[in-house]
C-alpha cells in the first residue's frame, strides 16, 4: 500500500515529534503500525540524534551507584575527546 504524500509528511512528521520528544522505537514502531522496530530505524533512523553525553552520564551513574554500594565512595569513568 503506498501513501499519497499528503499522509506520508503526516507520518514523517508525526514519526519525528516522537523521536525528538524521547519516545522509544519500539513504542513509535507501534503507533506507526510497522510490523518490526527495525522498519522504523531503517525509515527514520537520519532523525535520531547522537547523544554520546546522555549515554556516558548513564552509564557513569549506574557504575557509580555499584561503586557506592560496595565500596561507599563514588567514581567517574569518562572523558570524551572528539577523534578525527
Amino acid at each position: 500500500m503506498f501513501l499519497s504524500s499528503r499522509a506520508e509528511s503526516r507520518s514523517r512528521t508525526y514519526a519525528s515529534q516522537l523521536i525528538d520528544s524521547g519516545v522509544d522505537i519500539v513504542t513509535i514502531s507501534k503507533r506507526l503500525g510497522h510490523v518490526k522496530p527495525d522498519i522504523t530505524l531503517r525509515v527514520y533512523a537520519h532523525l535520531f540524534r547522537e547523544d554520546n553525553c546522555k549515554a556516558a552520564a548513564a552509564i557513569n551513574e549506574a557504575f557509580n551507584r555499584w561503586q557506592w554500594v560496595a565500596t561507599g565512595t563514588n567514581f567517574a569513568i569518562c572523558s570524551f575527546r572528539k577523534i578525527g
